[in-house]
Parts: C-alpha cells; structure tokens; sequence
C-alpha cells in the first residue's frame, strides 16, 4: 500500500471514529480493507487475549492492567469483556490514590479535571 493510501486511510479512520462508541464499525474503512474493521479499547483487548488464550486462560475472572502513557484496565467475566454502562468498566487509573498522605492531598492535576487520581502518580 502506497504511503498516500496509508495516510488517508488513517484520516479516514480517524473521522469515522470521532465520538463513536466502543467496538466501533467504519463502513468506508471496510470497503476500503475489504474486510470487517473494528476498533476497542487497549485494555479490552488485552484482558480478553490473556483470558481467551493467555496467561489466565481457563480462568472465570480476570482483570487486566495497562500502565504506560495512561492507566487502564479490564474485567472479563467468562470470556466476555465487561463494560458496564458507561463502557469504562476496570478503568482504574481516575480514581483517587488510596490513603494518600497529606502532602499528597489533593494531588495533581489530571487531564480529566480531577486532581489525585492514581494515573497522575503513576
């Protein structure tokens, strides 16, 4: 695939995915792929792929745990991914450090407009 292709592929993407929720499905990408394209979360993928034929496979419960430039995570239950209403089910990383010591308080601000959560630390 030429370079060209590549780039406007990714910009194709990119708007067809602008806001969408998780899995998301692009039509435009898919004629252009010739094959189904979705899309998920990181730390979805992650824990379901350990889970399905990983280090926790045959196992009921598990839960993932992304660190890198962000703080994430994942439940899957039986061999599903859970989501929850909001689709941020497993989402550690914006919860408040747990017993943080009083120069800690009230923490760093976060990106989501908090201050103290956990990925700001890590």
């Amino acid at each position: 695939m030429r370079f060209e292709a590549v780039t406007r592929l990714v910009a194709d993407l990119l708007t067809c995915t602008h806001d969408a929720p998780a899995p998301m499905r692009s039509s435009r990408t898919t004629r252009r792929m010739g094959r189904p394209i979705r899309f998920a979360n990181d730390a979805n993928r992650f824990a379901l792929s350990e889970a399905t034929d990983g280090a926790a496979a045959g196992r009921s419960i598990v839960f993932g745990v992304i660190v890198g430039t962000g703080t994430g995570g994942c439940m899957v239950i039986d061999g599903r991914v859970v989501t929850g209403v909001n689709a941020i089910a497993g989402e550690w990383g914006h919860n408040p450090l747990p017993a943080p010591l009083a120069e800690e308080v009230p923490g760093p601000p976060c990106y989501c407009g908090r201050t103290g959560c956990i990925e700001t630390f890590l």
